[in-house]
């Protein structure tokens, strides 16, 4: 029963997860073919811990690296109007010092605010990558898994056959001697003797 719920827990898991990057991924070649670069400045940033390293790893940090997200914002100018993006989702483990040149990817939707990104590849492509790989290798340990549990009931199959003794069969076109058939010749044989009494020649 443990092993059942450990073989849909990794499928079902790695499809998920599987599913969920390609989705990710997806969604970023539709956002950086729509989008447009612009050149930025960092003027401040905000910073707070990362709740756990799945936070770390959707926004394409690794786990040995700083436990402290930084939150940039960003000025930059639209259209020759000054703007300020002060709420990237864009989450780094380094640190972003003041007046550091950035590029940046807006994507502009009608009725919707824009979409803003720092053009690096953590930033758009990592996390959806990282979830793929995931995905992967939970199917990759399903099949394994599986591949073991199959091996070891050949092998059960296997050693079963091994200890039941074998019948030798006759070869086919001999039949095994019927031992009754000797009783019965003899039996003809004093049959025939007893109705048949040979007679004594006389002599003259």
């Amino acid at each position: 029963m443990a092993r059942i719920f450990i073989l849909c827990f990794l499928l079902l898991g790695g499809l998920y997860t599987g599913c969920t990057g390609l989705l990710e991924l997806g969604r970023s070649v539709v956002f950086v073919y729509n989008a447009q670069t612009v050149p930025g400045v960092v003027i401040d940033q905000r910073e707070r811990p990362f709740e756990d390293w799945g936070e770390m790893l959707a926004h394409g940090n690794m786990p040995w690296e700083s436990s402290t997200a930084h939150q940039p914002i960003v000025g930059f100018s639209l259209l020759g109007r000054p703007c300020t993006a002060d709420n990237l989702t864009d989450l780094d483990s380094r640190n972003h010092a003041n007046g550091e040149q950035v590029e940046l990817l807006i994507r502009s939707v009608p009725n919707t605010p824009p979409s803003i990104h720092i053009n690096e590849f953590r930033f758009i492509w990592a996390g959806g990558l990282l979830r793929l790989a995931g995905g992967l290798l939970l199917i990759l340990l399903y099949r394994g898994v599986r591949r073991s549990k199959l091996l070891m009931k050949v092998s059960r199959s296997r050693h079963e056959g091994d200890s039941t003794p074998q019948t030798t069969s006759p070869p086919k076109g001999r039949p095994l001697p019927h031992p009754q058939r000797k009783k019965r010749k003899k039996s003809s044989s004093a049959t025939n003797k007893a109705s048949h009494p040979r007679k004594k020649k006389l002599k003259m």
